[in-house]
């Protein structure tokens, strides 16, 4: 499976993140995935993370969303 981003982050989104991470690197990533998140319309992913919670991809959990063992295997084919 091919991953290509439908958004490339931007120079800004790098010094944003760079400013606020305190150089930290975790908080770096954390800080670029929001950003790219933010981009895609709240409805289309509330969907979608439906969609895949009712074929049995993902589960809700107190920490977020995770991927089933169903979900994995789908993932890998």
């Amino acid at each position: 499976m091919v991953n290509e981003k439908k958004f490339k982050n931007t120079m800004g989104d790098f010094l944003i993140a760079m400013l606020l991470s305190g150089r930290n690197v975790k908080n770096f990533r954390e800080i670029i995935n929001d950003r790219e998140i933010a981009r895609f319309k709240k409805e289309s992913v509330r969907s979608t993370l439906s969609r895949l919670r009712q074929n049995g991809y993902i589960k809700k959990s107190e920490k977020g969303w995770i991927v089933t063992s169903k979900g994995k295997v789908y993932g890998n084919r």
